[in-house]
């Protein structure tokens, strides 16, 4: 599996987790208690959710 790369805005490590609400969707946020970055949706599996966190502005394939 891929790793988390970190917070785009601060930096700060992110975390991958099951989504408190619908449990077979996955969420990633940052760690930072400063930061309130995290992904703004929720995806079925944790492939398209590190996926989606990972893709920086100007990537090759920056569309989702």
């Amino acid at each position: 599996m891929t790793e988390l790369k970190p917070c785009p805005f601060c930096g700060g490590e992110a975390i991958i987790k099951q989504d408190e609400y619908w449990y077979l969707e996955w969420t990633v946020s940052c760690c930072n208690e400063d930061c309130v970055c995290y992904i703004g949706r929720s995806y079925r599996t944790k492939e398209e959710t590190i996926a989606a966190w990972n893709r920086r502005d100007g990537d090759e394939n920056d569309r989702a």
